[in-house]
Order: structure tokens, then sequence, then C-alpha cells
């Protein structure tokens, strides 16, 4: 399920790496400097990469803390129905939001802080550094991790109240109601 998330999101980070102008040296600007234009990496695969890995690991860090907080539910009050452990789930997954938000900022800080002090040290003013194609994949990361974790909380919780209970549709059948499949 996040795998295919994940992919939709690639996609929408494609269109917008597309429509940022990046070019496939661009991607990387500190690291295109150094290559060779002999060499045919495709950078916007590889930037698209990056996004998806960093995309990929907040949103399981937030389905498993989600998933786990409604299998501890479960133990606690076996009769719950799967719209309560869903609840329960959701509010879990309200709490957990900010702290993930938070770890993904500062990783994405972390990572140009070097990237920054250069920038800085020789001559680049904030609005350069704010407009450079570095700062924007960095932002982009930022961004789309904070919306795949914002997606995936309500997602995590319907799924695992709805295995965790035993009420009597199918889990196929609450999938399709989620994602608003119709048959």
């Amino acid at each position: 399920l996040d795998i295919c998330f994940v992919a939709v999101v690639a996609l929408a980070a494609e269109r917008i790496g597309k429509s940022a102008g990046y070019s496939e040296l661009d991607m990387r600007e500190e690291v295109s400097m150094y290559l060779s234009p002999e060499l045919h990496i495709d950078m916007r695969a590889l930037a698209l990469a990056s996004v998806m890995f960093g995309l990929l690991g907040a949103a399981m860090d937030a389905a498993v803390s989600v998933a786990a907080s409604v299998y501890e539910l479960h133990l606690a009050n076996p009769a719950l129905d799967a719209r309560a452990l869903a609840r329960g789930g959701n509010a879990v997954g309200r709490d957990i939001l900010g702290t993930t938000v938070n770890t993904v900022f500062f990783a994405g800080i972390g990572e140009t802080i070097m990237q920054t002090i250069l920038f800085m040290k020789n001559g680049y003013g904030i609005e350069a550094i704010l407009n450079s194609k570095a700062f924007f994949q960095v932002f982009s990361t930022i961004m789309l991790s904070n919306l795949a974790c914002l997606a995936v909380i309500p997602l995590a919780s319907a799924l695992a109240g709805r295995m965790m209970s035993n009420d009597s549709l199918s889990l196929w059948t609450d999938l399709r109601r989620i994602l608003k499949w119709k048959r």
C-alpha cells in the first residue's frame, strides 16, 4: 500500500521537477559542476529516487506507529469494532504527525546546512539560496514526505482497524470504500 502511494507521489514529483526546469545535470547543481558532460547519468531519476526513499521512510514510520497503536487498542479491548479502532488510530496519528513533520523538516535542514554555508561563504544571498534547484529538491522532499505521512495515517488506521476487527465486511470492500473505487 505504501509503495502504491509512493509511486503516485513519485509521478507527481517528476512532473513538479519537469515544471521547475530541471535538466538531467541541473537536478543536483552542487554535484553537476564536477561531472563530465559525457557521463550519461539521468539526474532526474536519481533525484526522484532520493525523494522516494525519503517519502517511503517517513510514510512507513507513520503507518507502522499507527498500526501498532491500533493493535494495542485491539488487545486492550477486543470488542471494539473497526470504526472504533480506526478512530483510535487516527487519534494517535494526529499526535505523532507533529513529531513526524519535525523529524522530516530537521532531516532536510541537516542535509542542506553544509551546502547553505558553502553558498553563503561564496557570497550568495539568501534569495539565491532559496531560488536554487538544490533547495527546491530538499523542500519538495520535505513537503511530499509530510503529505505522504498526512495521507497514510487515516489509511493505516482504517486498514489496521478492519484487519483486527471481527466485522462481516471484507477487507477488499473496505479498501475500495477508502479509495472510493466502484465496481
